[in-house]
């Protein structure tokens, strides 16, 4: 129904994307996600911007009353969790926060091999977390 970035570049190319998945322009762009929260016809909105954006944005989604997938992380600090939590709990929508790797077909499948004993027992699990992309 719509996409929302503040990137010009962007927002376009997911506009594309979705009018070229379903054949037609029916896509609307926004740069501010305020007013794509306004739209009576959206039942639910998925969250993808940089981290520090996170709290403001699921604060806002809970006022209008829309369903909402958050990636991660949901917030910067426990403060912001807190109030997060709260309004989620007052506005009673539907909310879900997580790691886009964890419904990846290749992790899920993964998972149900160990899950279903076809690699035998697993006795260590060791995990190794990368540093970022580029250089903070």
């Amino acid at each position: 129904m719509a996409v929302c970035d503040v990137d010009t570049t962007r927002r376009n190319a997911g506009k594309k994307r979705v009018d070229d998945a379903y054949g037609n322009q029916h896509c609307a762009s926004y740069v501010d996600y305020r007013d794509l929260l306004q739209r009576n016809d959206l039942d639910a909105v998925v969250c993808a911007t940089p981290d520090h954006w996170h709290a403001n944005i699921i604060l806002d989604t809970c006022q209008a009353g829309k369903d909402m997938y958050c990636e991660k992380p949901l917030t910067n600090n426990l403060a912001e969790a807190k109030l997060v939590m709260d309004a989620v709990n007052a506005s009673e929508i539907i909310f879900q926060t997580g790691s886009q790797q964890r419904a990846n077909t290749n992790f899920r499948y993964a998972c149900e091999l160990v899950r279903n004993g076809y690699i035998g027992k697993v006795t260590r699990v060791e995990v190794g977390v990368g540093g970022p992309p580029r250089a903070c």
